[in-house]
């Protein structure tokens, strides 16, 4: 589970090993990995109302609005407070069609959406969940059929059609997970709109164990550690 309590833990271990990192501040680099999960469809759990598993849903898009997860996807937060979404997806109908995403968002704030049944929020606590926007311009790369194709991506507006994670977030199951809203242009090869809509991203995430390595101490400690305790201030 990714609540704010963990950043805690780690900036208590820079604080314990600051003297032995302290002569390497010419190579922090400006953004660090500071933990990645891999990604995988979202699927309706007892706390849900209906029965979906899809990864990303794109509203009368050609050929089924469903999307999984193909092959390896990742999602991955920095100690600027940014985060990077990255991987493939195909169509569940029609598997011709296929995307390739790298997303990039930063650290927001916005109100928790809500979409699991009453009872499942006595177990998920929305307050520990972290919030983002995209951070620029949002396209995919299409892939297969749609080779030379793209989906641009458009946030959605307030009051809650932020990007939000943690445990229960991805709206589907009380797992840790990922979720937001956004409008979709399909453009051809040349730039052209064919097709356009709302659409959501649904999926689970799971944590990749990584030790704390000297460079990521390293980083926290010499200016990262500022960061990282503004991403997840509250506003």
């Amino acid at each position: 589970m990714m609540t704010k309590n963990w950043s805690t833990a780690i900036l208590g271990a820079v604080a314990a090993t600051s003297t032995v990192v302290v002569g390497l501040a010419s190579e922090v680099q400006a953004q660090t990995l500071v933990r990645q999960w891999s990604v995988e469809n979202a699927v309706s759990d007892s706390y849900h109302n209906a029965n979906h598993n899809h990864a990303f849903w794109l509203k009368g898009f050609m050929g089924g609005n469903n999307f999984d997860i193909d092959g390896p996807s990742t999602f991955k937060l920095f100690d600027n407070g940014t985060a990077n979404l990255s991987g493939s997806i195909v169509s569940q109908n029609q598997p011709q069609y296929q995307f390739t995403f790298d997303i990039d968002f930063v650290a927001d704030s916005w109100n928790p959406k809500r979409e699991l049944k009453n009872s499942a929020y006595s177990i998920i606590d929305t307050d520990t969940w972290d919030f983002f926007s995209f951070d620029g311009p949002v396209s995919l790369a299409g892939a297969g059929a749609l080779a030379g194709y793209s989906l641009d991506l458009t946030q959605r507006g307030a009051p809650n059609y932020g990007f939000q994670v943690g445990e229960g977030a991805n709206g589907k199951n009380i797992n840790e997970g990922i979720s937001g809203w956004f409008r979709w242009e399909l453009k051809d090869s040349q730039q052209q709109v064919v097709a356009s809509n709302v659409g959501d991203i649904n999926a689970d995430i799971e944590a990749v164990p990584e030790p704390v390595s000297t460079v990521l101490i390293s980083g926290l400690v010499l200016g990262g550690g500022t960061a990282l305790k503004r991403k997840f201030a509250r506003k």
